[in-house]
């Protein structure tokens, strides 16, 4: 391996796992858009160490897209009330209040909502006291509710699903 490559492999390893520190605060959209904007400023640098630091970084940043595949999480919930959680690869169970599910989850509601709230692959959520919804800091609402058309939705929406597990969670919105 020469110094090019010892350089490029060293600087992708060492982004993707500065990236990942903040994976509990900022979503794996937001960190490789921004490793990526960074990484493509420093390609264009006629330093050669820098010009392979900012492809390691742009390398570390799209590896961040593989959380995605994780589902999306809820990173913060201040909520009083228990809320009901559809498990990404499960069914629907109660998460009592102010804890945290560790496992990916596609959407949520509480008791007198009458409706859910799908959170898209990727995308963080927080709880806040007052029942209310707020993204993490980031891309993720862009993501959630304009590409992904996803956020909260009325039973009408529930009703159009092939999946029987989102009638189920519709149920302990009413």
């Amino acid at each position: 391996m020469n110094k090019k490559q010892r350089t490029l492999a060293l600087s992708s390893f060492s982004a993707y796992a500065l990236l990942k520190q903040t994976k509990h605060q900022v979503d794996p959209y937001t960190r490789c858009i921004l490793a990526n904007a960074i990484g493509f400023s420093l390609a264009f640098q006629h330093n050669a160490t820098l010009k392979l630091a900012g492809i390691g970084l742009m390398i570390g940043g799209a590896l961040q897209l593989m959380e995605t595949r994780q589902g999306g999480r809820i990173i913060r919930n201040e909520s009083d009330e228990d809320i009901y959680i559809l498990d990404e690869s499960g069914g629907v169970f109660p998460l009592k209040p102010k804890t945290i599910p560790k496992q990916p989850i596609d959407g949520f509601t509480m008791k007198g909502w009458n409706g859910v709230f799908k959170v898209s692959d990727g995308v963080y959520i927080n709880i806040l006291k007052d029942k209310r919804v707020a993204y993490a800091a980031g891309f993720g609402k862009l993501i959630n509710q304009q590409v992904r058309n996803a956020g909260f939705k009325h039973h009408t929406w529930v009703q159009q699903q092939a999946d029987a597990r989102w009638e189920a969670l519709y149920a302990f919105s009413v």
